[in-house]
């Protein structure tokens, strides 16, 4: 539990340092916008404001009457980036709220613990609540950096007043701004699925697995094998994510440290209904007797956050470091009644 309230803790203080950065960058833009304002009204000032009604487009385009122009485009496109970062802004402090109220309530858990009395708080729901968040980020990062970039092609705009006179170099920037597009909006969507796998809800744990799997092989040269031996792909969502997360942290792990050449993970389903996670790697490998062994006091935030997932979920986690192999062993009960 103490992983949790440092967890929250962290979180916590890092939405809120998010938060004041936001409201500053938007007082920058009103700042900006006023010093617009003031531009546009000196020279509005310097001429015979009665001569503007009547100017046709081709007039105003002359001498100041183009600095105007420049100057309100400009100023709506502030007015649009501020609206965007106010609605940031809502959705960091309904965050802040949320995260404060998980910790108070952690807080008054521990309390009820450290007198002796009966553990109350459901691990569960604990958990529960924080894949629910990244499943959030994962909607306002589609919902909102993806329909970003896709306002780049309102940039094809100028490449169609360019077209007549240089459909060259038009075409090479159309060609340009999609491929950019398609690049950003491919690696959002990489992200969203390390943030919650989307086919973990539609097409099951297996597929997921897989998926999950494969994404792993594109990012080393280590031979990655897998093999799901379980009869049901029937699996508590919950229960389906959190062996993924632990999965994709010990494949890091062998890719970023190990300097082995090849990484097995199988998962089966015994008798005592436990679903099995065997992992191994023919790394280096780790002292378990030193501090850095993590079933004791390792300091890594990533294998503490997987020891505690899985202490939450009521498993147990063996490792073993034995002819040139390190390899673990965890039991996670699929029975969600005694977790």
């Amino acid at each position: 539990m103490d992983e949790i309230q440092k967890y929250l803790t962290e979180e916590l203080q890092s939405a809120k340092e998010e938060k004041e950065n936001l409201e500053e960058q938007i007082h920058k833009i009103e700042i900006e916008t006023e010093l617009i304002c003031q531009a546009i009204d000196k020279i509005v000032m310097n001429q015979d404001a009665t001569s503007l009604v009547f100017m046709s487009e081709e007039e105003f385009q002359g001498f100041d009457g183009t600095e105007i122009k420049k100057l309100s485009q400009k100023k709506t496109a502030l007015a649009e980036e501020k609206l965007r970062l106010q609605q940031t802004v809502s959705q960091t402090a309904r965050r802040i709220a949320k995260l404060e109220r998980l910790l108070k309530q952690s807080t008054g858990k521990l309390k009820e613990d450290s007198t002796g009395a009966k553990k109350v708080y459901n691990t569960y729901e604990v958990i529960y609540m924080q894949e629910a968040d990244r499943q959030r980020i994962a909607r306002d990062i589609h919902d909102t950096v993806v329909q970003g970039l896709t306002a780049l092609i309102h940039k094809n705009e100028f490449v169609g007043k360019i077209f007549e006179t240089d459909k060259q170099r038009a075409q090479l920037e159309l060609k340009k701004n999609n491929n950019v597009i398609r690049d950003s909006i491919n690696e959002l969507r990489n992200i969203i699925f390390d943030l919650r796998p989307m086919s973990l809800d539609d097409l099951g744990f297996e597929k997921t697995f897989y998926t999950a799997i494969e994404k792993i092989k594109g990012t080393t040269q280590m031979v990655v094998k897998a093999d799901y031996l379980c009869d049901t792909d029937s699996m508590n969502p919950i229960i389906g994510i959190t062996v993924i997360r632990i999965i994709q942290e010990l494949c890091s792990n062998s890719i970023k440290y190990s300097k082995g050449t090849k990484i097995q993970v199988t998962i089966k389903q015994d008798k005592q209904n436990e679903l099995l996670i065997l992992y191994s790697d023919n790394g280096e490998g780790y002292d378990l007797n030193k501090p850095t062994d993590c079933t004791k006091n390792n300091t890594g935030f990533g294998l503490n956050m997987m020891r505690e997932r899985i202490a939450l979920l009521q498993g147990k986690m063996e490792v073993c470091y034995k002819d040139g192999e390190l390899s673990y062993t965890i039991r996670i009960p699929l029975d969600t009644q005694k977790i």
